[in-house]
């Protein structure tokens, strides 16, 4: 992977990871599998790509996840950035 400053950024560890998530009806478990384990990046990086896949929508304007019908995870990180 190359990131951003240019520098690269490799990998041979990938799993699962749980994302607990708070939401109007408690919370929510979204599962992403082959998740790539890069301990020296700046940040977590999701692909957009995959939430589609599951039918999730990432919504960097109103800080929250949706499956087109209803509020999946409120993410007041997302702070407004466009994914």
């Amino acid at each position: 992977m190359i990131t951003v400053n240019g520098g690269k950024q490799s990998s041979d560890l990938f799993g699962s990871v749980r994302i607990i998530a708070k939401n109007t009806q408690g919370k929510s478990i979204i599962k992403l599998n082959q998740v790539m384990y890069a301990p020296e990046s700046p940040c977590n990086i999701i692909s957009d790509g995959i939430f589609k896949s599951k039918g999730l929508y990432l919504d960097g304007q109103h800080d929250i996840i949706h499956n087109g019908h209803q509020i999946v995870a409120n993410c007041p990180i997302l702070k407004g950035v466009n994914v």
